[in-house]
């Protein structure tokens, strides 16, 4: 919980703020005109990695943004080995 990154959320090409909110869940807030759907992919924009689907979206008429929760592909419990790389920028 509380680790931010960068995300591609479907189709677009727009760079957005990803949110660990624990459990293996994540959440985004994007613009309304992305038309991210349910199932869109969540990549990496630096890598292109997968590490995510959209699981449920929230729209207030208030809002002119969308509110997105990603799950992580797999449980986290089913994971057994980790690979770790170090990131230079």
């Amino acid at each position: 919980p509380g680790t931010t990154f960068d995300a591609r959320i479907g189709t677009t090409d727009a760079v957005t703020t990803v949110y660990g909110v624990g459990g293996g869940a994540l959440e985004a807030k994007v613009p309304s005109e992305l038309g991210v759907t349910l199932g869109d992919i969540a990549t990496d924009p630096r890598t292109g990695y997968v590490f995510g689907t959209v699981q449920s979206i929230t729209t207030r008429d208030i809002d002119t943004e969308t509110y997105v929760r990603i799950a992580l592909p797999v449980s986290l419990t089913s994971i057994s080995l980790v690979s770790l790389t170090h990131r230079r920028d």
